[in-house]
């Protein structure tokens, strides 16, 4: 099949689940209530960033009438977390961080819950916090853990650095911050859990993993996996931070399995501002050597990361942030990263798309800029002098099997006039620039504890094909909001010749559903799609199999299209896809036509998140083929800063990707506009920050996310390359616009007014500080 005879792939294809979505018949977890008497869970949080817990009366509280239990600390059995194990789902003994849950009650109803939670008495001894990393880690600083504030720590060396610096001509140091953001995802976070007869656990949550929250709850209450089920209904948003367990989860199971019933707990929209785990927080040193035809001889930098109170996933974050990804963007020979992952009173801080590349890009292009003007340079000539190719093997061990950055940063310059713009400048208006790349996979091992041990990094589905011709597809993808229904639709109907509209998806529940690790990292299209196609090929001969006895010639000589299994060259000489299933279920003793795809992405051993860099020689941490098949992009955003206001107005984003064949330009488009709105609101207006350890805003009223109308004009350019891993040649693309939108405004505010802010967000009372020091600078 050649690329231009697709009928479906690389075409714009509508969301297959939007009719239901639109319609208002979509089922969230908030729309379910499970057979026999619901009960409505809620938390009492702390109102104090650190402080030991003297004593809680829950007395009154259980007398309430309609209250079904009341459980505190003492009755959750262990600590969970993805990778280390550092949280009670109710806190003991201390609580570390405002709007740590403290009790949780069970009632008829909300309003019920509510009081009884106003009931509760909690007596606090408060204690000194710690909320900023670098003074976490000084001598003497309040300890958040009893093992102190150092989480994790990394060191990474490649090459020789010192020889690498001694080469540079010139030697660039800068230092950069990134503030926090929340998701803002268009649904709370919520879950149901309900215990039957036999002792089975049915938890019902909107989750990225599935098959990684089944092992997390089943070890938690010290249970088989097999008396665990999850279902997941219809998910409105994630961007990361619905990957592993909440403390609700497991709050939930305990309530329900003391009530006997079904329990529901849903969070407000405060509580997710107070308590839903935002992005995590950065300051970065960087230094780097270069030669004076700008060739980059020399990259160190140290990185602090703040994760709060808990790790949670935050130890896999940090690595890939302090740059095993990034770092593969350029052709460095000699690097040398430390790391450092801190506990503070903040609350804990979580996976956000992007998965640490906003944060280091903006680290590493920001600098990219400082050193173009210092050399003279364009800063789109200094990238392509230092640009990783197709073929590399890079400083970190990964092989590029494809890539069209080159193509990317190009496209990018001639669509935005980049050239004519940068010689006509004009005070106030101004053109930036930022690439990045991103994993298209995760193929890491993290360390033996974790969920999934020595997890399978791949994918597994299987499509059968129905009686009536209909095709199904069973996967433990969920669909979160990226089109993961219409990606795996689309490839199906494609293998197997039949409308989109023929082929429908198993609800999501790991009792009838496979495994997967989720769609989490942008895995999903090169991992799911391969998989899905390979289980469609399969179904497919097994198909011509079967229709070769009903048309008596040989599979070989068989094809597939417009639901019809026909003869090559004799097309008239067909039998509907409907028959040949009904055949083989009929004629063949019950058989059926279902085929099997794995995509086969086992995990590397390139050392553990968690073993806090000791163990391993800093030439080797981290160091292998970490990601299958990587997808690089580059942005150009123009913007006007009113002089007077401070206000950056972005005036216009071109964005140009590289992400293999575009399986459909449709849900490409969404993905990527979607990503450089939140890039925008994170260079610009969105701040979660805590004031003594409280985040405010708590509301969407002061909390500012961009908007439709908000938003300029996007020019989106597709750079079709082919990678041999992926199907139909295709990679991953979900979080391009969001890793390099915020830098290409950035660098494009200095180009407009000279001023080089180094802390995001870039708001008004910023840029004015910054003009009103350069000015009294010039005067």
């Amino acid at each position: 099949m050649q690329m231009d005879e697709y009928k479906l792939v690389g075409q714009r294809v509508p969301r297959v689940d939007a009719r239901e979505k639109v319609m208002g018949a979509a089922v969230y977890t908030s729309d379910i209530e499970p057979p026999g008497m619901l009960y409505h869970g809620k938390i009492l949080r702390s109102p104090h960033p650190h402080a030991r817990i003297i004593k809680v009366d829950k007395e009154r509280a259980e007398k309430l009438p309609g209250v079904g239990a009341v459980i505190i600390g003492k009755d959750t059995p262990v600590k969970f977390g993805f990778l280390l194990q550092d949280e009670w789902a109710l806190a003991v003994e201390k609580v570390r961080f405002v709007g740590e849950p403290v009790v949780a009650v069970a009632a008829i109803d909300e309003d019920i819950a509510e009081e009884a939670l106003a009931l509760i008495n909690v007596e606090y001894e408060v204690l000194p916090a710690v909320f900023d990393a670098e003074e976490a880690i000084k001598p003497g600083a309040v300890p958040v853990q009893e093992g102190g504030n150092i989480a994790a720590k990394y060191h990474i060396l490649r090459g020789d650095i010192e020889k690498g610096f001694n080469e540079a001509d010139y030697i660039f140091e800068d230092r950069f911050t990134t503030h926090s953001q929340h998701h803002c995802y268009m649904e709370p976070y919520g879950v149901i859990a309900s215990f039957d007869a036999n002792g089975k656990l049915t938890v019902w949550v909107g989750g990225m993993y599935p098959s990684g929250l089944r092992v997390e709850i089943a070890r938690y209450l010290n249970i088989g996996e097999s008396k665990v089920r999850i279902i997941c209904p219809t998910i409105g948003g994630a961007f990361g931070n619905k990957i592993t367990m909440k403390p609700e989860m497991p709050i939930c199971a305990l309530l329900a399995k003391k009530i006997g019933k079904p329990v529901k707990i849903e969070r407000t929209r405060e509580e997710e501002f107070m308590a839903g785990r935002p992005r995590i927080t950065s300051i970065w040193q960087l230094k780097t050597g270069v030669k004076k035809d700008g060739r980059i001889v020399a990259f160190s930098k140290k990185v602090l990361g703040n994760c709060g109170a808990y790790v949670g996933i935050t130890p896999g974050l940090m690595v890939a942030m302090i740059g095993i990804r990034s770092d593969n963007l350029y052709r460095h020979v000699n690097i040398e990263t430390e790391g450092t992952l801190v506990y503070t009173n903040a609350t804990p801080m979580k996976n956000f798309r992007g998965y640490g590349s906003v944060q280091s890009t903006f680290a590493f292009e920001s600098q990219m800029d400082i050193i173009a003007e210092k050399l003279g340079m364009d800063p789109m000539e200094l990238r392509l002098k230092n640009t990783t190719k197709s073929g590399d093997l890079t400083v970190h061990g990964w092989k590029i099997s494809s890539c069209g950055l080159d193509e990317c940063i190009q496209k990018v310059t001639k669509e935005s006039g980049w050239k004519e713009k940068k010689k006509k400048k004009q005070f106030g208006k101004g053109v930036g620039m930022a690439i990045a790349m991103h994993e298209s996979d995760i193929r890491m091992k993290t360390v033996e504890d974790v969920a999934t041990p020595n997890y399978f990094g791949g994918a597994v589905i299987f499509v059968k094909i129905m009686e009536d011709g209909r095709i199904q597809i069973n996967t433990g993808y969920p669909d979160f909001g990226q089109g993961a229904k219409t990606t795996l639709s689309i490839i199906a109907a494609e293998v197997l010749g039949v409308p989109i509209d023929s082929v429908e998806l198993v609800s999501l529940d790991t009792d009838i559903t496979p495994y997967t690790l989720g769609p989490w990292g942008s895995m999903f299209t090169l991992s799911g799609g391969m998989a899905v196609k390979l289980a469609a090929e399969d179904a497919k001969k097994q198909l011509f199999e079967v229709a070769s006895e009903m048309l008596e010639i040989a599979p070989s000589d068989l094809d597939v299209g417009n639901g019809e299994v026909f003869v090559k060259g004799s097309p008239w000489k067909q039998v509907s896809i409907s028959a040949v299933a009904k055949f083989a279920a009929y004629s063949r003793g019950g058989s059926m036509i279902m085929g099997k795809g794995v995509d086969e992405r086992n995990t590397v051993d390139i050392g553990s998140p968690v073993e806090l860099g000791t163990t391993r020689n800093p030439a080797t941490l981290f160091y292998g083929h970490a990601s299958s098949a990587p997808y690089f992009y580059a942005n150009v955003a123009e913007v006007e800063v009113d002089t007077e206001t401070g206000v950056v107005r972005v005036l216009k984003f071109t964005e140009a990707d590289d992400m293999g064949k575009v399986i459909n330009h449709l849900g490409w488009e969404g993905q990527v506009q979607g990503g450089i709105t939140q890039g925008m609101g994170f260079a610009l207006s969105e701040d979660l920050t805590p004031i003594q350890g409280k985040y405010y805003p708590l509301t969407f009223m002061d909390y500012k996310i961009p908007s439709a109308m908000d938003m300029p004009p996007i020019k989106l350019i597709p750079v079709e390359t082919k990678e041999p891993q992926g199907p139909f040649g295709a990679k991953g693309g979900g979080e391009s616009g969001i890793n390099v939108a915020p830098t290409a405004i950035a660098n494009a505010v200095y180009d407009a007014v000279g001023i080089r802010i180094k802390d995001l967000p870039l708001t008004p009372e910023k840029i004015l500080k910054a003009l009103k020091e350069r000015r009294s600078i010039e005067q």
